[in-house]
C-alpha cells in the first residue's frame, strides 16, 4: 500500500502523527521567531547605545578642551536632532557626562572640573557655548550657555 492510500485509508491515524507532527513543528518555529526578534532588538539597542556613546564622548572631549586650554578658552557645539529617531538629553556634572536616550543611559568620564551650577541639561537640536571662566586666582570652572 502505498503513502497516498495509506493516508485515506488507514482509519486515521496518519492524520493524528501529522496533525501532532505540525504542531510541535509551529510551537519550535514560534519559539526561533520570538528569539529572533529580541535579539533584534537587542542589536537596535546595541546600534542607539553605540551612537549615543559617540556623542557623549564628542561632548566630553569638547569640554575637556575647553578645560585644557585654559581661562577664556571657548568652544560651540551643535547637538543633533536625535539618535536614531529618538530624542535624547545630555547632562554634564563634574567628572562626567551622562546621555539618557529611549530609557538607556550612557556615560563618559571628562576631567573633573567644576561646572558651573555643579550640573547642566543640554537638548537634542540647540548650540551651546562652553567657556572656562577663572573666577579667582586658582579656581575656573565650565560654563555652558544656549546660543539662541
Amino acid at each position: 500500500m502505498n503513502s497516498v492510500s495509506c493516508i485515506i485509508n488507514c482509519g486515521g491515524s496518519v492524520s493524528v502523527d501529522f496533525i501532532l507532527s505540525t504542531m510541535v513543528f509551529l510551537m519550535v518555529l514560534t519559539s526561533l521567531v520570538a528569539m529572533v526578534e529580541d535579539r533584534m532588538d537587542s542589536a537596535e539597542d546595541a546600534e542607539e547605545l553605540g551612537t549615543g556613546r559617540m556623542m557623549v564622548e564628542y561632548v566630553a572631549e569638547t569640554v575637556d578642551s575647553v578645560y585644557s586650554g585654559g581661562n577664556g578658552h571657548s568652544a560651540v557645539i551643535t547637538l543633533p536632532p536625535s539618535i536614531n529617531g529618538d530624542p535624547y538629553t545630555i547632562t554634564l556634572i563634574s567628572g562626567a557626562v551622562f546621555m539618557d536616550v529611549h530609557g538607556l543611559r550612557g556615560q563618559a568620564v571628562m576631567f573633573p572640573g567644576a561646572i558651573s551650577g555643579n550640573e547642566f541639561k543640554m537638548y537634542s537640536s540647540r548650540s551651546y557655548n562652553i567657556s572656562n571662566i577663572q573666577k579667582s586666582e586658582n579656581y575656573s570652572e565650565i560654563v555652558v550657555k544656549e546660543i539662541k
